[in-house]
Parts: C-alpha cells; structure tokens; sequence
C-alpha cells in the first residue's frame, strides 16, 4: 500500500467525484475556515500515479458539498451557500445572491428535478429554485418536528426522503413546483445515519443508529424490508453509495460492504481502513476506483474489477498535519521550514501540539528558535503553553530567552506569570531578567514585591543573591 501526504486540514464533511478528481469539503474543530479541496489524480493506481491538490479557500467550514454538471454547491457553517464552477480552475467561489437561510446552516444539499435543490437545516426543509449558479430564491420552507439527520433524492429528481434523530423517515413528491408529503414511518431505532435511493426503482436504502439496513419502496405506505439481515456492519453504516453494479456501504467499524441490489451476502473489505465516514466512486484511466475518508481524515482508494467488486486498499492519502509532522522529521532544513510555514497557517491546537513535540525533539537549533518566533506570533492560546515549554528547554539558552520575551510580550493587566514562570524554571539566564523586571515593577505592584520575596528562598544561589542585592 502506497501513502501519500496532503496538505488540507479538517474533519472531511463530504466526498464527491468528477471526472478524474476527488473533491471534498472540511470543517475545523475551532470553527476557522477552511475549503473546497479538489484532488486530482492522473494516471492508475500505482507508484507513478501523480496527485495534485487544490484548495479553494472558504470563509468557514463546508457542511455538505453536491456537484451538478459544472458547478460545486458548498452549504458553509456560515449559513450560506457557496458555488464554484468546476470547468473555470482560475474562477472564484461565489455566494449565493437572494438565499437567506436565517443564520442556520444548511447540513444536507441534494438535487430536485429541474432547476431546484432541496436545502435542508435540522429543524426545517428547503426547496430553493435556481435562477443560475450564483442566484436563488427560496419558494417553500416546510417545518419538521424532530432534528433531521439525513437526506436523499431519487434518480428522477421527485421523490425526496428524509432521516430523523428518532428513527423516523418522512417521504416527500415534488409535484407542480412544490414538495408534497407523501408518507412517514419509523424505520430505525435511534438515528438515520444514511438514506440512498435505488438506481432502477422507486426504493430506498436507509441505515442507522440500530445497525440496521432496510430496503423500503417510496410510494405510499413505509414497509420497510430487512436487507441486512444476518450480515449487517458491526457498526453504525455512515454512508449508502449506489455504484453501477452493486451498492456500497462504509461503516464506523472500519469495513466497507459490496452489496448485490437484489439477493446474495454482501462482500466485505475490512482491511487497510479507518472509521469509514463517506465513499465516492471515481474513474482512473477508465477503471472504476472507490474512495472511502476515514474518521482520522484520511482518503483511502480501492481499485474495483470488472464486476465492481473492490479488491484491498491500494492508495492512503493523510492530511496535512501528518504532512508537515513528517516534513519536521526530515533532515533537510528546507523540508522543517515549509512545515512551520504550514503550520502558522494553521495556526490552531493540533498544530501548537505537533510544534511543541518538535521544539522538544528536534535537533536544528535554527528550528526549534524559529519554532518559537512562530509562536511568540500567534494569538491562539496553545501559543502560549508552547513558549512556556520553551521556557523549560535545556538545549539552548537562545531558545528560552525567546520564549521568555515571547510571554512577557502576551502579559495583559498586571500579570506576573511570565517573571514567576522564568524563576520556577531554574535557569539563571532567564531568572536573571525576571528579577530584574519584578525590581522595576516591585514599587507599584504588590504581587511582584512578594514575588522578589520569594526568590530570596530560591535554590539556585545566583538567583536567590541577584534576589538579595
């Protein structure tokens, strides 16, 4: 199995194909923006495979991503909608004109018949007409009476089924430019996690929170129909895709199953994955390849036969923390640099926790300063426990007077932390300047006098001297 690192970053909300890409949507655990990132993948699956990856920057996380011919729909934690035109590379995103979603974000996208999408939000569904890609109006809002979980549409665009937190699955028909109720039953015992319509008939294929798999035809009354049976996931299925041949589903007990849309045990592959969350079915070179993200957002390809039966995990492609963690372990100084030029991009928890194991760990004197320039930079409060880490170093001098200034530059109101810190160290160097700095602030600030008292029962003898004089 081949491993390959890319730079994005995020919990991958959504996994969708064209043509030879792999595109897919993230959020950030801090809510900071991420994007639209599009993988493209030239060549089969092998060593000379080449992957390239673009991102085009969102102002917030994307929840749901739903490709229609050209154009890439974004539903952003913001609230807003989001296009891109995916036959213009060099073209900008754009927000969605006359759409106000009320500052509710959008969880679930999918396409109607005509010009229309169904919007939904987790208390509310949406039939939103498209007068183009970057213009809309909203013409119906239909209220729902338990959190919604999950959606999908068949392939003639409608009929529409909707999952519920409680197990429900309420079955709406687009007719005369609305959405109709059509029926409504629970299905599952706890969450919808997953609906997906049959190609070739008016069924769908619903999974959840049971770790069940049922098959229940769309029109009129629900019945649903026990398609698992004795072979259903360990876990909970995350995603139903309809491939050509067969149905796939990926489940949170790190397998994917090969299902035959009528009769037959389902084959599984439960090697070389994570946690599957989404799958998406792309074509290399005229081969079909089925791509599963994992709950460690990572992207794992699967080459399929001629039957559209997959084979074992050919390809593993991580994110860009593992990248740039894996860039700072390399020995050329070039590699640690545009690591730390990634990561203060990122500029969050996951990536002050990767800079803080290397400020401890790596060798380059070079690195482990610039380390702390980055640091002393940020606002971000990990920021701030890596330069008290610095503080602590016992590899170079430079690198604790760096962290020392760093901490002394975040001091807010009448805080001492950054002199009682240095002194609690241990280290002369910087115990030196806290003194001297508690001195000057000793005649106004009380907390600093009682500091200087303390040092004066320091175990360092040069400190507690400098202390006394």
């Amino acid at each position: 199995m081949n491993t390959f690192l890319m730079p994005y970053r995020g919990d991958i909300t959504a996994l969708r194909s064209h043509e030879n890409q792999l595109l897919f949507t993230t959020v950030h655990p801090e809510k900071q923006a991420t994007g639209l990132y599009q993988l493209s993948i030239q060549g089969s699956l092998n060593q000379t495979t080449s992957y390239q990856l673009d991102e085009i920057p969102l102002p917030c996380g994307g929840n749901d991503l739903l490709l229609t011919d050209n154009i890439a729909w974004i539903a952003g934690q913001d609230g807003k909608l989001y296009t891109y035109d995916l036959d213009k590379p060099k073209s900008r995103l754009c927000t969605l004109k006359g759409v106000d979603m009320g500052g509710f974000p959008v969880r679930h996208l999918s396409k109607l018949d005509g010009s229309y999408l169904a919007l939904l939000q987790e208390q509310q569904l949406n039939l939103l007409h498209c007068h183009s890609s970057n213009s809309g109006k909203i013409c119906q809002t239909l209220p729902l009476h338990e959190p919604a979980t999950a959606l999908a549409t068949d392939p003639s665009g409608q009929w529409l089924a909707i999952g519920f937190a409680n197990g429900d699955i309420t079955v709406y028909q687009l007719q005369d430019d609305k959405l109709h109720f059509s029926a409504q039953a629970n299905i599952h015992e706890g969450r919808v996690s997953a609906i997906a319509f049959e190609p070739h008939e008016l069924r769908f294929y619903s999974a959840g929170a049971d770790k069940k798999l049922y098959n229940t035809h769309a029109q009129g009354k629900l019945q649903a129909l026990d398609k698992g049976k004795s072979s259903n996931h360990d876990g909970v299925i995350q995603q139903i895709l309809i491939g050509e041949q067969h149905f796939f589903t990926g489940a949170s007990d790190k397998s994917i199953k090969t299902w035959a849309f009528s009769g037959g045990r389902p084959q599984t592959l439960n090697k070389g994955l994570h946690k599957v969350l989404h799958l998406a079915r792309v074509e290399l070179n005229g081969k079909p390849v089925l791509a599963a993200a994992g709950a460690d957002n990572s992207l794992r390809l699967v080459p399929l036969n001629a039957r559209e039966e997959p084979n074992e995990v050919q390809v593993t492609l991580k994110d860009g923390y593992i990248w740039a963690d894996n860039r700072l372990r390399h020995e050329d100084i070039s590699y640690n640099e545009s690591a730390l030029k990634e990561l203060a991009e990122y500029d969050d928890q996951k990536a002050f926790r990767i800079l803080t194991e290397h400020l401890q760990s790596h060798d380059k004197k070079e690195i482990r300063q610039q380390i702390i320039k980055l640091a002393a930079a940020s606002e971000h409060p990990a920021a701030s426990r890596l330069l008290e880490t610095g503080l602590k170093d016992q590899k170079h001098e430079t690198v604790r007077l760096a962290a020392y200034k760093g901490l002394v530059k975040r001091i807010q109101g009448s805080s001492i932390y950054p002199y009682t810190l240095a002194l609690d160290s241990g280290f002369v160097d910087i115990g030196r300047q806290a003194l001297e700095a508690l001195a000057r602030l000793a005649k106004k600030q009380p907390q600093a006098e009682q500091a200087l008292l303390g040092a004066l029962q320091h175990h360092q003898r040069s400190l507690y001297l400098l202390a006394l004089y």
